[in-house]
């Protein structure tokens, strides 16, 4: 998974946090740092299939916390863990590398 797509589906599970807490979907772009509500249901649609509106419903049918209705009504996101090993295996092949050998 990219860091974009990571970062959209971080953005989308906060917003579902919010919109279940009963913030609009202006603020809810804004908090999560998209410019319009327009941006954040085109976000929205794009991950889920499902408007914000939809989203909040979904995650509120859940669970009665929202936070685990947030993480449970989304797919599983990668941990950071992840990025982080395929950037350690790429650290010893610098220009010094062939000369410890």
């Amino acid at each position: 998974m990219t860091v974009g797509a990571w970062r959209a589906r971080l953005r989308v599970s906060q917003a579902a946090e919010l919109l279940v807490g009963g913030s609009s979907v202006e603020s809810a772009a804004h908090r999560v740092g998209l410019s319009s509500a327009s941006a954040l249901c085109h976000l929205v649609r794009r991950n889920t299939g499902l408007t914000p509106a939809q989203l909040g419903d979904r995650v509120r049918e859940v669970s009665a916390d929202p936070v685990q209705s947030a993480q449970t009504a989304l797919p599983a996101q990668p941990t950071l863990h992840t990025c982080r090993a395929s950037t350690a295996s790429t650290s010893s092949s610098g220009p010094g590398a062939d000369a410890a050998m």
